[in-house]
């Protein structure tokens, strides 16, 4: 039989106690374009592709989590997120305007103008919308997010991760589109296997996305199964370069 064919028949027959990886991963995408996500090397452009057990990067991620020293926060609801994303695009147009009334003479700056590969320009004009976010953030006044603890079972699966490699979805995946980064090459996500809780419940997955040296984003995502499909409802040790 096909791998493709092998692939889908596969997932077509998990039952909800030991669900697929691709079915895990599917929802992960799903979830990033139902929420337009805001990183200009978006996502749900990007092929799969696997992460090496052997990274150093994806091995001090991983002793975070298993040692404590981070923790697994509840995330918003599709809708949820979609809504606070448009109130705090709403005020940091607000406060955006607003710096600009007030403090003309930052704009006037050269460094303001200067090409954008320019350092010293660039680290003047993060300093500027640094100040903006900052007015932003605080009157919108965010919660705290809520502690997810973890479903019996995760941590002992994310320990196995080095015995183990996760499916190779890609080759069926709607969402598995082609994706050329600034450099002109093709970068494809990295994603660890998955973590089953005991029941087959939750789920948890490492995703990375590296451009180049100094950008790129990952995170851990801890994924509930209900009413037969996966749902993202927390996340832990996001980080963006």
């Amino acid at each position: 039989m096909p791998l493709t064919a092998t692939l889908l028949a596969l997932v077509q027959a998990a039952s909800p106690a030991e669900p697929p990886d691709c079915a895990v991963y599917e929802a992960w995408f799903a979830r990033q374009e139902a929420l337009h996500t805001r990183f200009r090397a978006s996502p749900v452009q990007s092929p799969m592709g696997y992460q090496s057990i052997d990274s150093p990067g994806f091995r001090q991620n991983v002793e975070r989590i298993l040692d404590g020293s981070d923790t697994f926060y509840r995330s918003l609801s599709v809708e949820a997120a979609l809504q606070e994303r448009a109130e705090h695009d709403a005020v940091l147009a607000e406060e955006w305007d607003r710096i600009q009334r007030e403090e003309p003479e930052l704009f006037l700056n050269p460094l303001w103008h200067a090409p954008g590969i320019d350092y010293e320009a660039g680290y003047y004009r993060d300093r500027i919308f640094y100040r903006v976010e900052t007015r932003a953030s605080a009157r919108l006044n965010r919660s705290a997010p809520e502690p997810v603890s973890l479903p019996e079972g995760i941590v002992e699966a994310i320990e196995g991760w080095p015995e183990r490699e996760p499916l190779d979805c890609s080759m069926y995946s709607s969402q598995a589109r082609s994706h050329e980064n600034d450099l002109n090459r093709s970068r494809p996500l990295a994603f660890s296997p998955a973590a089953f809780s005991t029941n087959g419940q939750f789920a948890v997955i490492y995703i990375e996305d590296v451009c180049n040296a100094v950008c790129g984003w990952g995170g851990f995502y801890l994924l509930e199964r209900i009413d037969d499909e996966w749902v993202v409802i927390g996340s832990a040790g996001e980080w963006v370069g």
